[in-house]
């Protein structure tokens, strides 16, 4: 069942299937070598989702982090290269703000922690989680990086904090599906060896998970 009135017809409806349908090519396309065409594949399920927001009169703070994501994931396609990659941090570290400040308009903001105990304990675990992740990769990075991975690991850690002081569950669940696929992509790129076999999981897993992520949270705010 489709989740926006109108069925396949409508821009709704059509945006989330060519998001879907773009993520499952790239999933394929994803160890072809680097070209415009993977870039351009890679980036359009994030543009079509920005494109879903727009058309639904969505939050601007929405349609900013999807269209935010979207440059992230255009800068990430140019694979072993820091200056793009850190131009990708640039990108989603802005998305997350822009996150934490769609989730704070309209939450119960921080109260709800007292009311509803697990909502805390989550963010407790959201913020423990950083701190282990952090600890463990700093002795992996070099010294210029390392300023640009702490502001995005903070970013990243407020926006789950902030999904869980909403009252929707798909975004709740997005935001965690999304900082899994962040630790995933984290551990790749800077702990495993070259050749390492794990890594024929990771791709996949950073992708489907970000996917998932960027869609629930797409669809629990528009709902």
């Amino acid at each position: 069942m489709l989740p926006f009135p109108g069925g396949l017809e409508s821009q709704a409806n059509g945006a989330l299937i060519l998001a879907i349908l773009a993520a499952v090519i790239y999933l394929y396309a994803r160890t072809l070598p680097v070209s415009w065409r993977r870039s351009a594949v890679k980036t359009i399920p994030l543009a079509a989702l920005a494109w879903l927001s727009f058309g639904e009169g969505g939050p601007w703070l929405l349609t900013a982090a999807l269209a935010l994501s979207a440059l992230g994931d255009l800068a990430l396609a140019q694979e072993d290269d820091d200056r793009f990659f850190l131009a990708g941090l640039g990108a989603f570290l802005a998305a997350h703000v822009a996150y934490v400040a769609l989730f704070a308009t309209g939450s119960a903001g921080f109260a709800i922690f007292v009311v509803e105990p697990w909502r805390l304990a989550a963010a407790l675990a959201i913020c423990a989680f950083g701190i282990v992740m952090l600890l463990r990769l700093w002795p992996a990075l070099v010294a210029a990086m390392r300023p640009a991975v702490l502001a995005y690991m903070l970013a990243i850690v407020a926006m789950g904090v902030a999904a869980f002081t909403t009252q929707s569950s798909a975004v709740m669940v997005g935001a965690v599906l999304f900082i899994a696929s962040d630790a995933i992509l984290a551990t790749e790129r800077f702990l495993l060896r070259p050749n390492a076999l794990l890594r024929t999981v990771t791709g996949p897993a950073i992708w489907v998970t970000y996917i998932a992520a960027q869609i629930a949270i797409t669809l629990g705010v528009l709902a």
